[in-house]
Order: structure tokens, then C-alpha cells, then sequence
């Protein structure tokens, strides 16, 4: 019995011997391919929100930038407390983001980078950069021209009529310079499940509650028409948004457009000219509500 013990425990020794100069081995080659690897973090339009599923997927990168409106300072605090934060302002960043930079240009995880919150601010010549990253739309969209990356990460913050919610994550290669995009759709849900419906107020209040869908994305027809009525009455935004229970910035965003569709409808009836987008019969709210469809 003596024997057999003296053998098994020198098989075991021997089997954790290889195995540790197995790991040492390995561990320079894994370690090599980590640093290799950077992870850029890229998302914009937070408007006062931080989803904790953004944050999750931001602590996996080893830097963030953000194309503007992020709209409070404890958000951006957030993220510096993630990542390194590179930032511009947005036009919904108002007197606490004097200092933000409207433009940023500068070499980051070895790809030059220019960085604004609205693309109609970005030169004309972008051959010299490698990637360009704009906001505002709160559309995701991704092309190439020529050997720069364009893109736009869209929105994670409070969803934005039925638009998806998403950003965006760059896998760069550090030693050939390959970019890799990988889009996250944040939310995928479109309608609001009963576990969410406590988190509305606390959504209105901006407090950072994650609701996938939250309650002013949903409008009805009849609802939206009760708006337009305030709007034409000459009701400021804030008195619609308490009143409906909506946000200001929601608010601002309907009022806007409704405008400039009554802008339109004006022009085509001076004009005379005919609209697909305004049939004849129709009055210029329901007109309206035919084009709203279209920007959702």
C-alpha cells in the first residue's frame, strides 16, 4: 500500500508540474493578443440617461466616446469613472458643458479620429482621418468612404418614438490598424411590460431607471391630435409636456415638426403644387400625422 501511495502522489506532482509550465507558456501569447486588442466604446443622444446595460457593455472597453448631447453632468461623471471619456458637446448641452469641445480631432487606440455631434459641422475633407463619429439623428448608420470609417452610433438613451436604441463598439488592431464594428441594440422591445410601467415617473424625473420602452413613445392618434390642438392654441412646451405627461425635449421634438410640416403645407398651397405627402382632403393635422408615421 505503501508503494502505491508513494506512486500517486508523484503522478499528481508530475501532472501539476506540466500543467503549470503548460499556463506559462500559454500566458505570454494570451497576454500578448489582450494588449493587441482595443475595445472603444461609441454611443451619443444620451439625454440624461445611462442604461445599466450600456454600462456593462462599456466596462468590457478601454475608452468611450460620446458624440454630444449626453444633457446631465452626472452622466458624463459616470462614464469617466468607466473608462477614459473623450466627449463633444451636443446642442442640447447647455451652460454646465461650456468647456465641452464642439469638435475633437486627435489620435485614439491608434486610429485618427474626428469626433462632432452634428455631421453637417464635419469638413469636407475627411481623407486624413480614420474614423468619424457624429450623433444628433438618433439613427445608426455605418459606411465607409474611402479609408475612413463614418459613424453615427445612434441613441441609448430614452428611445425616441419607435426608433431602435443602440451604440456602438470598435475593436481595433493595434498592429494593422483593422477596425472591427460591432452595433448593440440596446433595446429590442417595443411595447411596455407590466414589470416596467413603475419605472415611467421615475424615467420622467431622469433618473437613470432602466425602462426599455418608456410611456411618452407611445402616442395614439387621438392623443397626438390633442397636442397639435395645444400647439396651434399657442400652449408653451411646458405646459403640454405636464399636461400629457410627457417630456419637455419629447415635446420640443413633436413641435418641431409640426411646423415645419405646416411650414410645408403652406409653401405647396402657395405653390400650388401637389404633395404625396399631403393629399388633397386631408386637414393639416391629419396631414401631419400621414407624414409623422414616416419619421418613426
Amino acid at each position: 500500500m505503501g508503494v502505491w501511495r508513494v506512486i500517486r502522489s508523484r503522478l499528481i506532482k508530475y501532472k501539476e508540474y506540466k500543467n503549470r509550465r503548460f499556463l506559462e507558456a500559454e500566458a505570454p501569447v494570451i497576454l500578448r493578443e489582450e494588449q493587441s486588442m482595443k475595445r472603444i466604446g461609441v454611443l451619443s443622444d444620451t439625454h440624461g440617461k445611462l442604461r445599466d446595460e450600456v454600462i456593462e457593455i462599456l466596462r468590457g472597453c478601454d475608452v468611450i466616446l460620446h458624440a454630444g448631447d449626453i444633457n446631465t453632468l452626472k452622466v458624463m461623471e459616470s462614464l469617466k469613472e468607466i473608462a477614459p471619456l473623450h466627449i463633444v458637446r451636443g446642442n442640447a448641452d447647455k451652460e454646465w458643458a461650456q468647456s465641452l469641445p464642439e469638435t475633437l480631432s486627435e489620435e485614439i487606440c491608434g486610429l485618427r479620429v474626428f469626433m462632432v455631434h452634428n455631421k453637417k459641422q464635419m469638413p469636407k475633407e475627411m481623407g486624413q482621418y480614420d474614423l468619424a463619429v457624429y450623433g444628433h439623428s438618433h439613427k445608426y448608420e455605418e459606411r465607409r468612404e474611402g479609408n475612413c470609417l463614418f459613424l453615427n452610433p445612434g441613441s441609448c438613451g430614452p428611445r425616441r418614438f419607435s426608433q431602435p436604441v443602440t451604440m456602438a463598439v470598435l475593436e481595433v488592431e493595434e498592429e494593422t490598424g483593422e477596425v472591427r464594428v460591432i452595433r448593440k441594440d440596446i433595446v429590442q422591445d417595443t411595447k411596455l411590460s407590466a414589470d416596467q410601467k413603475g419605472g415611467q415617473a421615475a424615467f420622467e424625473k431622469g433618473e437613470g431607471v432602466d425602462v426599455k420602452e418608456p410611456a411618452e413613445t407611445v402616442f395614439s392618434e387621438d392623443k397626438l391630435r390633442l397636442i397639435l390642438w395645444d400647439i396651434d392654441k399657442g400652449k408653451g412646451v411646458s405646459d403640454i409636456a405636464e399636461k400629457y405627461k410627457i417630456s419637455k425635449e419629447m415635446t420640443e421634438q413633436i413641435c418641431r415638426l409640426y411646423l415645419t410640416v405646416v411650414r410645408q403645407i403652406i409653401c405647396t398651397q402657395i405653390l400650388h403644387i401637389k404633395c404625396a405627402c399631403f393629399p388633397d382632403g386631408l386637414d393639416k393635422h391629419s396631414k401631419f400625422l400621414n407624414l409623422f408615421v414616416q419619421f418613426i
